[in-house]
């Protein structure tokens, strides 16, 4: 792929708070150059994962991403330069250096501003088929989470992305245990498209947009406990019985549903969980 930002004028679009190169200064372009070469190879590795992709509203996110994220990578060493006697720092004699605390809010706004970008590149890349079967592609819409935007309330110092990879393989377990115990593969299967999808104005997609706020509340609820803890039994009948019912509960009242999915492959199949430990639960 070509790269996305190719000028120092074309740079300073998505960087705020730059000032005018000065004569004999370094322009921040070439100043940046590195870091804005491996954010690059970063973003075609992990989230393009193709060459094929049409020009669209998603290049003008992807040049921001990389804007932003090479700066915030190059913040810490701008003010650096390596002298004969050692590395030095250039002098600020017109201006009031930075305090340690605003360059940390700096680099802490651009790194928040580049999530942000990142959960719209995704978003406007699932419009392209293309970029949807690629491995990539597959990783952003195989579960029921509908965006990185969803995985923001488990998102503590990991990147962005490393959150989403955790809480990404936390869902698949849910979704993989739950199909095999009381959903079936076709309903999951269904849901996870409709999820990514949500456009169908038929009868089945009415109930698909009734049912699925249960389930990712189901879902969620299980990654709320499983993310904070990586030891515990992953998952079990008992917590499982009692995340799905109110699921199951509502498929036997959605009727394409429940007669044409659920129904030919789960109906008869299903065991609920029963207690059968003598004394349990009696205090």
């Amino acid at each position: 792929m070509e790269k996305l930002i190719t000028s120092d004028e074309q740079l300073r679009k998505y960087i705020p708070n730059v000032l005018d190169t000065v004569e004999g200064e370094v322009p921040l372009f070439d100043k940046l150059s590195p870091f804005l070469v491996q954010q690059q190879m970063w973003l075609e590795s992990e989230i393009l994962g193709s060459d094929d992709l049409p020009v669209g509203s998603w290049l003008p996110v992807a040049r921001r991403l990389i804007a932003l994220r090479a700066f915030a990578d190059a913040i810490p060493s701008l003010d650096i330069v390596l002298s004969p006697n050692g590395f030095a720092v250039v002098s600020t004699s017109e201006m009031a250096p930075a305090s340690k605390e605003r360059v940390e809010r700096l680099v802490a706004s651009l790194r928040s501003t580049s999530d942000e970008c990142l959960c719209l590149l995704v978003d406007n890349l699932k419009v392209f088929r293309p970029w949807l079967e690629t491995q990539n592609g597959i990783f952003f819409t195989g579960s029921l989470i509908r965006s990185l935007q969803d995985v923001k309330r488990w998102h503590r110092s990991d990147d962005l992305l490393a959150t989403y990879d955790k809480v990404y393989g936390l869902a698949r377990q849910f979704e993989v245990e739950s199909a095999n115990s009381y959903l079936g593969s076709a309903l999951i299967h269904q849901m996870i498209s409709f999820a990514h999808n949500p456009n169908m104005s038929d009868d089945l997609g009415l109930e698909c947009a009734v049912l699925l706020p249960l389930l990712r509340n189901a879902e969620n609820r299980w990654i709320d406990v499983h993310v904070r803890d990586q030891k515990h039994k992953c998952p079990d009948t008992h917590e499982l019985w009692h995340l799905l019912s109110p699921v199951i509960d509502c498929i036997k009242r959605l009727p394409r549903i429940f007669r044409e999915i659920w129904g030919p492959e789960m109906g008869e199949a299903l065991e609920p969980f029963n207690n059968n430990i003598p004394g349990a639960y009696f205090f």
